[in-house]
Protein backbone atom coordinates (compact mmCIF):
# COMPACT_ATOMS: atom_id res chain seq x y z
CA UNK A 1 0.00 0.00 0.00
CA UNK A 2 2.86 2.35 0.83
CA UNK A 3 4.49 1.75 -2.57
CA UNK A 4 1.24 2.09 -4.48
CA UNK A 5 0.64 5.42 -2.77
CA UNK A 6 3.96 6.74 -4.12
CA UNK A 7 5.84 6.21 -0.86
CA UNK A 8 9.51 7.17 -0.70
CA UNK A 9 11.92 6.36 2.11
CA UNK A 10 14.07 9.35 2.99
CA UNK A 11 17.43 8.05 4.14
CA UNK A 12 18.65 10.83 6.36
CA UNK A 13 21.87 9.10 7.34
CA UNK A 14 23.43 5.83 6.35
CA UNK A 15 26.86 4.76 7.52
CA UNK A 16 28.87 1.58 7.17
CA UNK A 17 32.39 0.36 7.80
CA UNK A 18 34.12 -2.80 6.59
CA UNK A 19 37.63 -3.93 5.76
CA UNK A 20 37.12 -2.85 2.13
CA UNK A 21 34.83 0.17 2.24
CA UNK A 22 33.49 2.79 4.61
CA UNK A 23 31.01 5.52 3.97
CA UNK A 24 28.25 7.79 5.07
CA UNK A 25 25.55 9.56 3.16
CA UNK A 26 21.89 10.32 2.62
CA UNK A 27 19.24 10.17 -0.09
CA UNK A 28 15.91 8.55 -0.96
CA UNK A 29 14.74 5.14 -2.17
CA UNK A 30 11.44 3.61 -3.18
CA UNK A 31 10.00 0.42 -4.66
CA UNK A 32 8.87 0.13 -8.27
CA UNK A 33 5.63 -1.71 -9.14
CA UNK A 34 7.90 -4.71 -9.91
CA UNK A 35 9.22 -4.64 -6.29
CA UNK A 36 12.65 -3.42 -7.44
CA UNK A 37 14.58 -0.81 -5.48
CA UNK A 38 15.28 2.54 -7.07
CA UNK A 39 16.63 5.79 -5.75
CA UNK A 40 19.71 7.90 -5.23
CA UNK A 41 22.11 8.63 -2.40
CA UNK A 42 25.15 10.87 -2.08
CA UNK A 43 27.80 8.96 -0.17
CA UNK A 44 31.22 9.98 1.07
CA UNK A 45 33.43 6.90 0.72
CA UNK A 46 36.75 6.02 2.26
CA UNK A 47 38.77 2.94 1.30
CA UNK A 48 37.35 3.18 -2.23
CA UNK A 49 40.64 2.02 -3.76
CA UNK A 50 40.52 -1.20 -1.69
CA UNK A 51 36.87 -1.74 -2.61
CA UNK A 52 37.55 -1.31 -6.33
CA UNK A 53 40.47 -3.74 -6.10
CA UNK A 54 38.32 -6.32 -4.29
CA UNK A 55 35.50 -5.99 -6.85
CA UNK A 56 37.89 -6.44 -9.75
CA UNK A 57 39.71 -9.41 -8.18
CA UNK A 58 36.33 -11.16 -7.69
CA UNK A 59 35.24 -10.50 -11.28
CA UNK A 60 32.42 -8.13 -10.32
CA UNK A 61 33.81 -5.20 -12.31
CA UNK A 62 36.28 -4.89 -15.16
CA UNK A 63 39.76 -3.42 -14.89
CA UNK A 64 38.42 -0.38 -16.79
CA UNK A 65 35.71 0.16 -14.17
CA UNK A 66 38.26 -0.29 -11.39
CA UNK A 67 40.32 2.47 -13.02
CA UNK A 68 37.22 4.73 -13.13
CA UNK A 69 36.61 4.28 -9.41
CA UNK A 70 40.23 4.71 -8.40
CA UNK A 71 40.53 7.66 -10.78
CA UNK A 72 37.66 9.34 -8.95
CA UNK A 73 39.67 9.05 -5.76
CA UNK A 74 42.70 10.59 -7.46
CA UNK A 75 40.74 13.47 -8.96
CA UNK A 76 38.19 14.32 -6.29
CA UNK A 77 39.56 12.97 -3.01
CA UNK A 78 39.76 15.11 0.06
CA UNK A 79 42.01 14.20 2.93
CA UNK A 80 40.49 14.09 6.41
CA UNK A 81 42.51 12.86 9.36
CA UNK A 82 45.05 11.37 6.97
CA UNK A 83 42.45 9.32 5.10
CA UNK A 84 41.27 10.09 1.56
CA UNK A 85 37.55 10.29 0.92
CA UNK A 86 35.49 10.98 -2.14
CA UNK A 87 31.77 11.72 -2.51
CA UNK A 88 29.99 9.86 -5.28
CA UNK A 89 26.36 9.54 -6.28
CA UNK A 90 25.01 6.07 -5.63
CA UNK A 91 22.10 5.31 -7.93
CA UNK A 92 19.79 2.33 -7.64
CA UNK A 93 17.85 1.48 -10.79
CA UNK A 94 16.06 -1.82 -11.46
CA UNK A 95 17.77 -3.07 -8.27
CA UNK A 96 21.21 -2.48 -9.81
CA UNK A 97 23.54 -0.34 -7.69
CA UNK A 98 25.88 2.12 -9.40
CA UNK A 99 28.71 4.09 -7.80
CA UNK A 100 29.11 6.95 -10.23
CA UNK A 101 29.02 5.26 -13.67
CA UNK A 102 30.14 1.83 -12.41
CA UNK A 103 27.63 -0.97 -11.68
CA UNK A 104 28.82 -2.66 -8.47
CA UNK A 105 25.93 -4.87 -7.34
CA UNK A 106 22.45 -6.21 -7.99
CA UNK A 107 19.84 -6.54 -5.26
CA UNK A 108 17.04 -9.14 -5.73
CA UNK A 109 13.41 -8.06 -5.81
CA UNK A 110 12.13 -7.42 -2.31
CA UNK A 111 8.76 -9.14 -2.52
Amino acid sequence: RWRDGGGVADVRRISFDSDYLSGEGAGAVNLTPQDQLEGALNVRFTKLNQFAEALESRGVISNRDKQLLTGAVGLFAKSTNGQKSVTLPVRIRDSEIYMGPVKVAKVPALM
